[in-house]
């Protein structure tokens, strides 16, 4: 299996067995002020025509229910900006957390960069499951045969192990 390249074009990577693209990165393809994308996500507060009003943005909106769901989509960091050496949040985001943040951008454009990231998910997914089946194909035969039969044993009880990783 050959290693895997990275479209520069998306900038979509892996991390801890799963595709995961920045917000900037994001906000590039877009063609949106990256602060904008930061808002969508983290929600903000102004001053509108009925007074203090608040945009809720994805991790806001996300009640009792929703957030323990969502949150595992996102991961905050914090980035140095090159031009003024203050510190900026961006967001990495994986398949579930770009879709619902793309969901918002309607422009006419939006909809091929979206399908772009759908379709370049998917590549580096491939890749991530193609690497654990080469990975698994080298454990020990009774490692294999243990595994198998955990997965058989919690199948029959209704229980989902998929990724679990080791027998």
């Amino acid at each position: 299996m050959q290693g895997l390249m990275i479209r520069e074009e998306f900038g979509v990577f892996p991390l801890d067995g799963e595709a995961w693209v920045s917000s900037r990165k994001v906000a590039q393809v877009f063609r949106i002020d990256h602060s904008s994308v930061v808002r969508a996500i983290e929600g903000y507060d102004y001053n509108g025509i009925n007074g203090r009003e608040r945009y809720q943005g994805i991790l806001r909106k996300t009640d009792s229910t929703w957030g323990s769901v969502i949150a595992p989509w996102f991961k905050r960091q914090v980035y140095i900006h090159p031009q003024n050496g203050q510190e900026h949040s961006e967001y990495l985001m994986n398949r579930n957390g770009f879709t619902l943040l793309a969901m918002g951008f309607t422009r006419e454009d939006a909809f091929n960069s979206t399908v772009g990231y759908i379709q370049e998910f998917e590549r580096i997914e491939d890749y991530l499951k193609d690497k654990a089946k080469q990975e698994y194909k080298k454990w020990p035969p009774w490692r294999r045969l243990l595994r198998e039969c955990k997965e058989a044993a919690a199948r029959a009880m209704g229980l989902d192990i998929a990724g679990s990783g080791n027998p």
